[in-house]
């Protein structure tokens, strides 16, 4: 879905260079009038993830695991307006106050990417997450929930 916006401080998802994907329609209104303050922006699509359990050896060894979930990061990030992951990032992951596990740099590493991109991250909770305090709140800007809670989104909840 595309939209257009007269105001290029509007941040109703992102902004794209005329290269992105964009709707033809839309964008031939913009070529036949290249000179109206008219800004074309990609509403991209929402992702979920959960259950991935980092550090627990399964079919796929914890490492092997994290790199396919950060190769997965890097493809949607394209064209991403928002990204929900729904508990169970780690299969144990207990933060101290000036501390936090060892490994998982890989994937704490692209969250972080994708964060400074403006892309906005959402963490639910999950029951192997009760010990995740705030190091991805202050370090990377990525929200925890740790209760349920109702999003509205493209006018649905």
């Amino acid at each position: 879905m595309a939209l257009v916006s007269t105001r290029p401080d509007t941040r109703v998802g992102h902004f794209y260079p005329l290269h992105a994907r964009f709707n033809k329609t839309l964008l031939a209104i913009y070529l036949k009038n290249p000179k109206a303050k008219t800004y074309l922006c990609f509403m991209g699509r929402i992702y979920f993830a959960s259950d991935f359990h980092l550090g627990l050896d399964a079919k796929l060894k914890s490492k092997d695991r994290e790199k396919l979930i950060v190769q997965w990061l890097d493809d949607i990030k394209i064209d991403a307006s928002e990204i929900f992951i729904l508990g169970d990032i780690f299969d144990f992951w207990f933060e101290y106050k000036s501390a936090v596990p060892r490994g998982y740099i890989r994937l704490l590493g692209k969250l972080a990417e994708i964060s400074d991109q403006k892309i906005p991250i959402t963490i639910f909770t999950g029951n192997h997450d009760m010990w995740l305090f705030d190091y991805l709140e202050s370090e990377l800007n990525i929200p925890i929930q740790r209760s349920p809670i109702t999003i509205e989104r493209q006018g649905k909840p």
